[in-house]
């Protein structure tokens, strides 16, 4: 049993580890798109103003890590099986610790899913036009370009 614990935890590490690393490395552009993605001049859907965040960074993290997190020891704090965490004083930490491993794996996850879709099947974002400014879109009429380069500073 206590092989196996050590095992499992192993092989989370590993596969976090393994995650992260593409992440990183598709992040940065190590490993290219696996699609050119492409525009057509005029395109209104890509042709809006940038606005800024609409979920702020401090509040996503909150919200995605935090709360889960507290909802977790309380859970298990207030489930707590008297007979069953007879073996050590903070058995609902370590359980609800377990619980949360296990939520940021699958977080993890989806992240890497999404960006993965994103890569194979994405398109511009609305405010593209905004805050690349390719010069190829500066004097072309309806055609697609897929061949670009962004001349935007900021």
């Amino acid at each position: 049993m206590f092989k196996q614990k050590y095992w499992v935890l192993f092989l989370d590490f590993a596969l976090l580890l393994l995650v992260s690393i593409a992440l990183v490395l598709v992040e940065f552009g190590t490993i290219p798109h696996l699609q050119s993605i492409g525009f057509f001049c005029g395109d209104p859907k890509i042709n809006y103003k940038y606005k800024g965040d609409t979920v702020e960074s401090h509040v996503l993290v909150l919200v995605t890590l935090i709360v889960p997190y507290i909802t977790a020891i309380m859970t298990e704090y207030f489930t707590k099986d008297t007979n069953k965490f007879d073996s050590g004083r903070y058995e609902w930490l370590k359980e609800s610790l377990k619980w949360y491993r296990k939520f940021i794996l699958g977080v993890i996850f989806v992240f890497f899913i999404t960006n993965v879709g994103k890569m194979l099947i994405g398109e511009p974002r609305p405010h593209f036009l905004d805050t690349c400014h390719p010069e190829e879109a500066k004097n072309c009429t309806n055609k697609y370009i897929d061949q670009y380069t962004c001349t935007n500073k900021k």
